[in-house]
């Protein structure tokens, strides 16, 4: 009742003062509040304990992928994964491991390295180091392919170690060929191109001699596949990237066994392995895929590109470019 009665002896005037600077005086007090609220972290977004934002969390927010990251092939069947020690190194493609069935002998599948004691004594021995450091004393991840066993008891088995595909390391060291088994051949593509690149860089077995690799000079002897034809005559006749083959002739006087030979799609640097014979002044029709009538690379996707330029290299066992189309 007081202040009622004393605002009402106040003059207009006086009363708008009051009005402004009682507003003012709200508004910074106000202001205030908020201020020291804000410097006690009231209004900042929660942060979780178990989360903490640091410098690490920062630099490691999109780590850097290396080009070296390993990546488990599709051809293999993870499902049929079985795992033991490695207690025995045979040679280079065939290993003694202890799993839950006891001690049993394992051949890698879809390669051959060189034998100890052969004519290439010093590959036979390096290729068996090699086996000793990757995998002697280890835990090894055991995959089959379509066979257990073969003829001598042993198990058929893809070998991984840590992240490493044992089978195709061999190969992509120059220390094995790879070598289709049918019908053990789901990975026979994998292998192939590891073996192409080996080749292409003279690696292990695959290490010239006045053109004509060591391995050559101990399995092909005078083989026609080795360098009995003259220039030109075998060559690419056509690709057809939509039908996807390539037709490759022989012009030659005698039948060329093709066994070690390879035609790549440039492209996509994907290889195919021939291993067929092709009859003197015939044409050989070599599909890319399964399913097709005549010679095919059991590639398990279409290899030629339709829209852009994709030639066909024809290569000798040697490594030597036969033809480019």
């Amino acid at each position: 009742m007081f202040l009622s009665s004393l605002f009402r002896r106040i003059s207009h005037s006086k009363r708008t003062f009051f009005i402004i600077v009682a507003g003012v005086a709200i508004v910074c007090v106000t202001s205030m509040i908020i201020l020291a609220l804000s410097s006690l972290g009231v209004f900042d977004e929660p942060i979780e304990a178990t989360s903490p934002i640091t410098t690490s969390n920062l630099e490691t927010a999109t780590p850097e992928i290396s080009a070296e990251a390993f990546v488990f092939p599709r051809c293999v069947d993870a499902s049929s994964l079985v795992t033991g020690k490695v207690i025995e190194v045979r040679d280079g493609d065939t290993i003694n491991v202890l799993g839950e069935n006891g001690v049993e002998s394992v051949r890698y599948i879809g390669i051959d390295t060189p034998e100890v004691g052969q004519f290439q004594t010093k590959l036979g021995m390096e290729a068996y180091q090699k086996n000793v450091d990757l995998v002697l004393g280890k835990e090894v991840s055991l995959y089959t392919d379509t066979t257990d066993v073969d003829a001598y008891d042993r198990l058929l088995r893809y070998v991984f170690v840590d992240d490493v595909w044992v089978n195709h390391e061999m190969v992509a060291l120059g220390l094995a060929e790879e070598e289709p088994y049918e019908p053990d051949t789901a990975c026979r593509w994998e292998l192939a191109k590891a073996e192409m690149k080996a080749r292409e860089a003279h690696l292990g077995i695959w290490l010239t001699d006045n053109n004509r690799t060591v391995r050559n000079i101990e399995n092909f002897g005078t083989d026609t596949s080795v360098g009995n034809y003259l220039p030109g005559s075998i060559w690419i006749n056509e690709v057809n990237a939509k039908m996807e083959y390539v037709d490759l002739f022989n012009n030659s006087t005698a039948d060329i066994d093709l066994k070690g030979w390879y035609l790549v799609s440039e492209r996509g640097d994907q290889v195919c392995p021939l291993d067929t014979t092709l009859k003197v002044g015939k044409t050989l029709r070599v599909f890319s895929q399964k399913g097709k009538n005549g010679f095919n690379c059991n590639s398990p996707e279409p290899i030629w590109h339709n829209t852009n330029q994709d030639p066909a290299v024809l290569y000798d066992p040697a490594g030597n470019t036969i033809d480019r189309k």
